[in-house]
């Protein structure tokens, strides 16, 4: 199943990074999915630092949660799914780095095109 489209902005694929999802998240303003973007992408670097230099298990549990949740909220799905594999063990945090490097440039890419 073919899981990218595209839109005014630019093929994404939905895995990556889920417009539509994030569009009924902001109701459709364009100005708060911008916002939602940036705000996510600040976030998710300090929280994916947190989960980098944690501890315990518990701190890095809860710092990949937390990453887990806001990925959901703006339909980065892969983070989502690598942030919930991060809960149940340190081996998957180079998936979750990749997974998360591939949102932010596809975010940068929204951001951008998102300002012509």
């Amino acid at each position: 199943m073919d899981r990218s489209f595209s839109t005014d902005r630019g093929a994404v694929d939905a895995s990556v990074l889920d417009l539509r999802h994030l569009g009924r998240q902001a109701m459709g303003d364009a100005a708060l999915e911008r916002d939602l973007l940036e705000l996510f992408a600040q976030h998710s670097i300090a929280v994916m630092a947190r989960i980098e230099a944690a501890k315990t298990p518990a701190d890095r549990f809860a710092a990949a949660h937390t990453l887990k949740g806001s990925a959901r909220a703006v339909g980065a799905w892969a983070v989502a799914a690598a942030a919930a594999d991060v809960e149940e063990s340190v081996d998957a945090v180079s998936a979750l780095k990749l997974a998360l490097d591939h949102a932010l440039a596809a975010i940068e890419a929204q951001l951008a095109a998102r300002a012509k």
